[in-house]
């Protein structure tokens, strides 16, 4: 058998090199796209989430310290003080006790808020997830969670009751938080962040 012209094996060769690097090409530009569409998903099961949520329930959530956030987690009565005891009548109609210096919080419904912040901080940390390990487009998961973090205080949503459940337990809302703290200490007044 003859040797082929060294002039076709270098036109072979360089080929299979273009041919390797448009494969190459291809495959991160569905890489990219398929993040896209996955962050695309992560919102809509979000917001499917979120209409079937009780949205009073995670604003009273909110309104807890650090003491009566332990009260919730541990499924305890909570005492609340003359501020929080009239918001909380509205919500859940209760009766003003006859001694009017103490308030507190029944446990079954300081069992419906505890469930319902836990779900909703659960639902935060799975999107937040998607986005920490790349599985999501990080921009169009930052575009949508950004307003879960208070830049005045420096910390994401329900930061009190992450804390006394254990921050370990929500690492990607941790490092969302700490990202956006960050972000916000570089960036001066008056600017935006970019990326």
């Amino acid at each position: 058998m003859e040797k082929l012209p060294e002039w076709i094996s270098a036109v072979a060769s360089t080929l299979t090199a273009v041919g390797l690097l448009l494969v190459w090409w291809q495959v991160k530009v569905d890489h990219k796209r398929s993040r896209r569409e996955r962050g695309i998903e992560v919102l809509r099961e979000w917001l499917t989430w979120m209409s079937s949520i009780d949205p009073i329930l995670l604003t009273a959530g909110q309104q807890f310290d650090e003491s009566q956030t332990k009260q919730m987690i541990q499924k305890n009565p909570i005492p609340l003080n003359a501020g929080q005891f009239q918001i909380f009548s509205e919500l859940f109609d209760l009766k003003i006790p006859n001694d009017s210096k103490s308030f507190t919080l029944d446990r079954k419904n300081s069992i419906k808020i505890r469930t319902e912040v836990i779900h909703f901080v659960n639902m935060l940390e799975c999107a937040l997830a998607a986005r920490r390990h790349s599985v999501a487009d990080s921009t169009i998961v930052k575009e949508q969670f950004i307003g879960f973090y208070n830049k005045d205080k420096g910390k994401a949503i329900f930061s009190g009751f992450r804390a006394a459940i254990g921050d370990r337990m929500f690492p990607a809302i941790s490092a969302f938080e700490l990202e956006l703290r960050t972000e916000a200490s570089v960036v001066g007044p008056g600017e935006k962040p970019t990326g």
